[in-house]
């Protein structure tokens, strides 16, 4: 019987020539791998490119240069039974004294569209707006009271219903809320 604990596996050496096809076929697959990643990583960012510079349907609409604030809101009703106003989108130059609220209220006939106006133009809610300043007032449904969550206990007074009140305080809209400035500092 033969001596099985001295027997050496059988291993065979590669010749020169083997290892050198077996490196360059690596060096292909290498770099074949590394073109179809380069072409895809590009071609997905072209095409991420091209669908945010592409208008949606809203900014292909003609968006309305105004100047003043509407006196009087139209509306239609959209497919949802929602009413929407027709003169939108618009963009609009902040004049002295305006707040988002009195904007949304000239606009969209309620001052609960603030939100809207503050999201399409990245405002915090507390900017104050200059006069100059562009916003874009976008076209999306009228919000009611409902919708915006606030029971009626809890509107604020409009600053025209403050003033009427008490014509010798003065008042400042911020963030869509209108309160009595404190003048005994």
């Amino acid at each position: 019987m033969a001596n099985t604990q001295n027997a050496k596996p059988k291993v065979t050496v590669p010749t020169d020539s083997e290892s050198v096809i077996s490196m360059i076929l690596g060096a292909m697959v290498v770099v074949v791998i590394g073109a179809l990643a380069f072409s895809y990583i590009r071609n997905w960012r072209q095409n991420r490119q091209a669908a945010e510079e592409t208008p949606t349907e809203e900014q292909q609409q003609n968006v309305v240069e105004v100047t003043e604030l509407p006196t009087e809101v139209m509306t239609e009703t959209d497919e949802t039974g929602r009413e929407v106003p027709t003169n939108l989108p618009a963009r609009y130059t902040v004049r002295e004294g305006d707040s988002t609220w009195a904007i949304a209220e000239a606009f969209y006939g309620s001052g609960f569209n603030y939100v809207d106006i503050e999201t399409e133009n990245s405002l915090n809610p507390d900017q104050e707006l200059t006069p100059g300043m562009q916003l874009t007032i976008p076209k999306v449904s009228v919000r009611t009271q409902e919708e915006a969550g606030v029971p009626r206990s809890a509107m604020t007074e409009t600053v025209q219903e403050m003033q009427e009140q008490n014509p010798d305080q003065p008042v400042q809209t911020k963030g869509g809320m209108t309160t009595p400035v404190n003048t005994q500092e």
